[in-house]
């Protein structure tokens, strides 16, 4: 989750950076931002770039399409059920649901 939060400060960042107008972001925006694809560098420098934009930027620096794609890929995967504990011969033990046969 460390990771995440860091994309996340990433993005706030960048938008810190728009507003700054940090004049090597044109390049990087253009191609990852669609409505910006044919805008200058002033243009793009002078539109509105929201959190949006640039958590789609980040997304698209580390190949992924979206920022939702990102954030799906960097999920702790879900936890696996409890086992199933039952008793084989008088002594408990442990059993997927499957493999118990009555």
């Amino acid at each position: 989750m460390d990771e995440l939060e860091n994309l996340r400060k990433r993005a706030k960042q960048l938008v810190r950076d728009h507003r700054a107008g940090l004049v090597t972001l044109p390049e990087r925006i253009r191609p990852r931002v669609t409505r910006f694809a044919e805008l200058s560098d002033r243009a793009i420098l002078d539109a509105r770039f929201t959190l949006s934009d640039a958590q789609r930027v980040v997304a698209a620096d580390l190949g992924f399409g979206s920022w939702e794609e990102l954030v799906a890929s960097n999920e702790p995967p879900k936890p696996a059920p409890p086992p199933t504990l039952v008793r084989c011969r008088g002594v408990v033990c442990e059993a997927s649901v499957s493999t118990v046969i009555s």
